[in-house]
């Protein structure tokens, strides 16, 4: 079945007879009270483009990570992130982001989280050279939207002479 457009979101599914695999990049530009981001959702299921939404897990992409992910080439990069370190809670609820290429191109992506007490959730999907291109392409194209360096943010003053 083929899975609808959504304007925003690069979309990648994979399916075979006893599972299946989906991720979405979606970009959240930069607002003038807000930095922006890049959400990843990958969830799985357990037949050919069956998937459960209830189990995804969410990371956001910072511009750090962004960067590391456009000039991707032979290393592997993992990204940890612990939601509840700025609440100061040693909960142990932590999230990795994977993405290493493949031997003979493209790449696999793993997004694993870990809970306490919940069990360790991990989604994997594998990507063709076509693919890991257009993230690196997005993820080049997404950073100056993250941080809102655009005209329409940016203040920038016409007459430099009178700048100071």
């Amino acid at each position: 079945m083929a899975k609808a457009f959504t304007p925003g979101v690069l979309a990648l599914y994979r399916g075979t007879e006893k599972k299946s695999s989906a991720l979405h990049l979606t970009l959240f530009r930069a607002t003038p009270n807000k930095a922006g981001y890049v959400k990843v959702e990958m969830t799985a299921g357990p037949r050919a483009f069956d998937y459960d939404w209830t189990q995804k897990i969410i990371l956001h992409l910072t511009t750090v990570e962004l960067a590391a992910l456009a000039i991707l080439e032979t290393q592997e990069v993992i990204f940890h992130h612990k939601p509840d370190a700025a609440i100061g809670e040693a909960t142990g609820r932590s999230k990795r982001f994977k993405v290493k290429p493949a031997p003979k191109g493209g790449a696999f992506v793993d997004l694993t989280e870990t809970h306490p007490p919940n069990p360790e959730r991990t989604h994997s999907i594998a990507i063709n050279n076509e693919e890991l291109f257009a993230i690196q392409l997005l993820c080049r194209e997404a950073i100056p939207l993250v941080i809102g360096w655009t005209r329409e943010l940016c203040q920038v003053p016409r007459d430099f002479s009178k700048a100071g």
